[in-house]
């Protein structure tokens, strides 16, 4: 029986220095550019780790393929990137099919995201906050708009923005980041894309785990047997 695992990466695997209180019995989890430690994995999330040692892990994150790279863990087979907008294979190089869909879709898409960039820099300076806005570029592609920022300001911020100006984006928010998502940029949509695969490729039973923490998780773990969320989590809350 083949086991694959698609685990969100930021407060499900690890967290910041900042969200640990007692970093005793933590491991070192991700580097930053500058080479010290950017997130520590706790003794539980070390224990989760460890039941899946043979089974296939891919991090489906939010993160660009420089900061995934500096994740601490062995990840041997495919990797979603950037909210899902990239999808890695094996050979670590943007898959040639996924490359085929951001190639079509991104093109369409570009000129929006500057132009919501644009009015989302004119919102901030009106409503007069301090956030930080910016188009995540990876592998060569505009993958998402970002906001950064305290969580009362990004709230503000989607209340106040022009609801044309975001249409066919998928707004996602959590704690200190707010991100306007294309169709492409999609966690689900990659996650289905490579269940795809493997099925293609495996003659052998599949059994699908998602592990995620935030409501940007929610739907890859949906199509997949089980989800796993930590209690304390966007997830969990909701489901309180």
């Amino acid at each position: 029986m083949t086991v694959v695992v698609f685990s969100d990466l930021d407060d499900t695997l690890f967290h910041t220095k900042r969200k640990c209180l007692d970093l005793s019995e933590h491991k070192d989890a991700t580097a930053l550019s500058s080479g010290e430690v950017g997130a520590y994995s706790s003794p539980q999330q070390q224990a989760l780790i460890s039941l899946f040692n043979d089974s296939i892990i891919i991090p489906v994150t939010g993160r660009r393929t420089d900061s995934l790279n500096r994740v601490l863990m062995d990840f041997s087979s495919y990797k979603i990137a950037s909210h899902g907008a990239i999808v890695i294979n094996h050979q670590n190089k943007l898959d040639p099919t996924w490359r085929l869909i951001l190639g079509k879709e991104e093109p369409q898409w570009r000129n929006r995201m500057d132009q919501l960039k644009q009015q989302l820099e004119l919102d901030v300076e009106r409503l007069d906050i301090e956030v930080r806005v910016r188009i995540v570029n990876d592998q060569g592609y505009a993958c998402y708009v970002c906001v950064k920022g305290d969580p009362l300001y990004l709230k503000l911020l989607i209340n106040k923005t022009d609801k044309e100006s975001t249409e066919g984006f998928t707004v996602h928010a959590n704690d200190r980041n707010l991100a306007f998502l294309p169709p492409y940029a999609s966690k689900r949509r990659a996650v289905d894309f490579l269940k795809c695969l493997f099925k293609n490729e495996n003659n052998r039973h599949i059994t699908f785990f998602g592990f995620g923490d935030s409501l940007s998780d929610a739907g890859f773990m949906s199509i997949c047997d089980f989800q796993i969320i930590p209690s304390n989590s966007q997830i969990a809350e909701v489901l309180r």
